[in-house]
């Protein structure tokens, strides 16, 4: 009877929905800083937050195929290791949602298309070895700032590119930094990286005050 719930409840897990909004939120903030002063196109906007979502979801539970042997010894209430979702259903969700987020970027034309597959790309990329290359956290940090691009490139193509690698270049620097943070609290090293920590919010400043500079 409440096998419905629970098998829905399993695959917002897998695709770790909770955390979706932070990600959803460089949507919009790519979207903005490319109306240069104009009104944002609210429809535009949604399409392209709803496409991002389904690339985050489906990257997510990537995430899980890939780290199923992991989890089974480290993290075994994860969906698959449990039971709660078989792999080949893992990987189905996947393939869906991937398609359809790029399906739905291809509306937008080529260049957003193209940046989709980049960052399908990225992520991918990221998902297949960050268990076994310390480096990987500049895939998350290029995932995030792909992000910016995609979202910049259905506003108006080319971008204003000098907004998208500021913001871009920030919240890179800025992701990097925090999966190294949270990585070195799952191994009990948060000591080593508490300075980060300090200087994570001065990498604000840059974005705030790089419109006032190039509109001067």
């Amino acid at each position: 009877m409440n096998a419905t719930p629970s098998k829905l409840k399993a695959f917002a897990e897998l695709g770790r929905i909770s955390n979706m909004p932070t990600c959803l939120t460089n949507v919009m903030v790519g979207c903005s800083i490319d109306t240069v002063g104009e009104t944002l196109d609210w429809n535009r906007t949604l399409l392209v937050t709803l496409a991002v979502a389904l690339l985050y979801t489906g990257g997510m539970a990537m995430n899980d195929v890939f780290d199923e042997g992991v989890d089974r010894r480290e993290r075994p209430e994860r969906p698959i290791p449990s039971g709660r979702i078989s792999r080949s259903s893992a990987i189905v969700f996947m393939v869906l949602c991937l398609i359809a987020g790029l399906m739905i970027l291809g509306w937008f034309g080529g260049p957003t298309l193209y940046l989709g597959l980049l960052l399908l790309g990225l992520i991918t990329c990221y998902n297949a070895i960050h268990k076994q290359v310390s480096g990987s956290f500049v895939l998350m940090g290029a995932c995030r700032a792909t992000v910016y691009a995609v979202a910049a490139s259905t506003v108006m193509w080319p971008p204003v590119w000098w907004f998208v690698i500021g913001f871009g270049v920030t919240i890179f620097i800025y992701t990097s930094m925090i999966t190294i943070i949270a990585r070195s609290e799952n191994q009990k090293h948060l000591g080593r990286q508490r300075g980060l920590a300090w200087v994570m919010p001065l990498l604000f400043i840059p974005p705030l005050i790089l419109p006032s500079y190039l509109n001067s």
